[in-house]
């Protein structure tokens, strides 16, 4: 019986200071790390609720290319715009 490998992937992220329009960001809440097989389709969500954490390890990807990215939310529930999506190759 063949095993299915399960990988992982750091993401890391700097902490946002200011808001869009450069006033100081005040009532950050936390982060949502998506993620998914493709650059354009991020459908799976790991929302981290604490504004200090910087780096989060995803667990259980399964083989082939995946695509993350970061955004960070505020206490009234708005989110940021995605950071860069970066890859990982899981073989």
């Amino acid at each position: 019986v063949p095993t299915t490998t399960k990988g992982t992937a750091t993401v890391s992220w700097a902490r946002p200071t200011q808001n869009a329009d450069g006033s100081p960001l005040t009532d950050l809440a936390g982060f949502v790390v998506k993620f998914g097989n493709s650059p354009t389709a991020l459908t799976q969500r790991l929302p981290i609720n604490d504004p200090a954490m910087t780096r989060y390890t995803v667990q259980d990807l399964g083989p082939g290319t995946w695509y993350f990215t970061v955004v960070s939310y505020t206490v009234s529930g708005v989110e940021s715009d995605v950071s860069q999506v970066v890859s990982k190759t899981i073989s």
